[in-house]
């Protein structure tokens, strides 16, 4: 029994020159090594076709895999606590809102939370919140000393009124938050 070949999914696609209307069968890039674009012969073999096909192919892993960024390692390790909180939520919000269970979806709530105590345990080993707090503590530090030489430049740094005043309006700035 023969068996049949199967087509494959992109095709040459140039315009055969018999008059017929039909198209070019061959795989896409058949007999140029890059499985793009037209075959060889069609104007696949040259440079600009090829060119043109890892520029394709660079654009496609680009979307597919990012490009490299430059991060701090603890802000990284930070983004992904707060994406894989994300994903939980997302998919405790799709369990709640279906019918009846769906194991796939069951497994992979199940996999971020187990993924998110993972990337905690190593947030809290690598010590990133003590990091944000003195983080936060130094611009408390530096905003302090801002309104103090600014205060001073205006000669009412000693005023008995200026520490409730610069309070009331730093607590604003929060939202009232204390």
């Amino acid at each position: 029994m023969k068996k049949k070949r199967k087509r494959p999914a992109k095709l040459c696609g140039a315009n055969l020159v018999d008059g017929s209307g039909r198209t070019c069968g061959q795989p896409a890039g058949w007999g140029t090594g890059t499985g793009r674009g037209v075959c060889r012969k069609h104007g696949g073999n040259t440079r600009a076709h090829k060119v043109k096909a890892q520029r394709e192919a660079a654009k496609e892993a680009v979307a597919v895999y990012g490009l490299p960024i430059e991060i701090d390692p603890a802000d990284a390790l930070l983004q992904e606590v707060w994406r894989t909180a994300g994903h939980i939520a997302f998919l405790a919000a799709e369990i709640q809102n279906t019918e009846r269970a769906n194991l796939a979806l069951l497994r992979l709530y199940q996999s971020e939370r187990v993924h998110m105590v993972r990337v905690c345990m190593a947030a809290i080993r690598a010590g990133i919140e003590e990091r944000r707090v003195a983080l936060a503590e130094h611009h408390g530090v530096m905003i302090a000393q801002v309104i103090r030489g600014i205060l001073e430049e205006k000669g009412i740094a000693d005023d008995a009124d200026v520490p409730a005043m610069v309070r009331r309006h730093l607590t604003a700035i929060d939202g009232g938050k204390k």
